[in-house]
């Protein structure tokens, strides 16, 4: 039977075609429609109800038929060639991977290579499309396509020019974190460590309170998708075909020696 919910103007919508907003600083960039965001109020009911969340569906890409205008990099000036470099090298560090590891998801693990193999390319502007990918098609929903500073795209990192306030470092981690499926709220910390240098990008980390892969066993222990901890392989127990039902508590023996002793 159809589900119906209220999606962001409170129409009533079949829930297999609202999403979730996770990504409310797109509102303005996608045409709502052609795609159905779900109410602000439905945000603590959305996993229940079985609503995905916009950033899982919808992907960023450079318009079709849009060749950035790239900018040579005699022609952007030498500090900012400083910049590129130094952002470059950062990206390169095994230390900024390694945080990079500590935030993604496993299963966007191998996408931290292609973030460091991609090469900053200044560009004067960028067109971009969003594609929402559903029941095996692609559909654009695109509204406005300007609007975006950075992309990773075609293997490289097209960079435009930005408005004052918005700095290279700060593009460049927002448009990784997205490439990422990484929560915006790490931008900051991951722009600091750009903007850092060799000595000091692993302290700059820490200050902004991230840390390496290896430090976050326990802080993401039992999400879906993480390698069990070492405690955990030694709790383990099969049971082929148990089904455990919603809501079911399952229980470990806590001492082998006392078989009623449960946890």
């Amino acid at each position: 039977r159809n589900l119906f919910v209220p999606d962001f103007e409170g129409k009533l919508v079949s829930s297999d075609l609202v999403y979730q907003n996770d990504c409310p600083w797109l509102l303005t960039r996608l045409d709502l429609n052609l795609i159905h965001i779900a109410h602000p109020k439905l945000a603590a009911l959305c996993e229940t109800l079985s609503i995905g969340p916009l950033s899982e569906n919808v992907c960023e890409h450079l318009e079709a038929g849009f060749v950035p205008s790239e900018i040579k990099m005699e022609d952007v000036g030498f500090t900012t060639q400083t910049v590129i470099a130094r952002i470059e090298k950062n990206i390169n560090s095994h230390h900024f991977l390694g945080m990079l590891s500590g935030l993604v998801n496993s299963s966007h693990e191998n996408s931290i290579r292609v973030v460091k193999e991609c090469k900053i390319v200044p560009v004067k502007t960028l067109r971009t499309s969003f594609v929402l990918s559903t029941q095996g098609r692609d559909f654009d929903v695109t509204l406005n396509h300007t609007g975006s500073y950075c992309i990773l795209d075609r293997g490289s990192i097209f960079l435009a020019e930005s408005p004052i306030g918005l700095n290279s470092e700060l593009a460049i981690a927002a448009a990784v974190c997205d490439f990422l499926c990484i929560d915006r709220k790490h931008v900051a910390g991951l722009a600091a460590m750009l903007a850092s240098d060799e000595e000091n990008i692993v302290t700059v980390g820490r200050t902004m309170g991230l840390s390496q892969a290896n430090e976050q066993g326990e802080l993401r222990r039992g999400e879906p998708g993480q390698p069990l901890v070492a405690t955990d392989l030694k709790l383990v127990e099969l049971k082929p075909l148990k089904v455990f039902s919603k809501g079911e508590i399952v229980a470990i023996q806590r001492n082998e020696n006392t078989p009623g002793d449960l946890v």
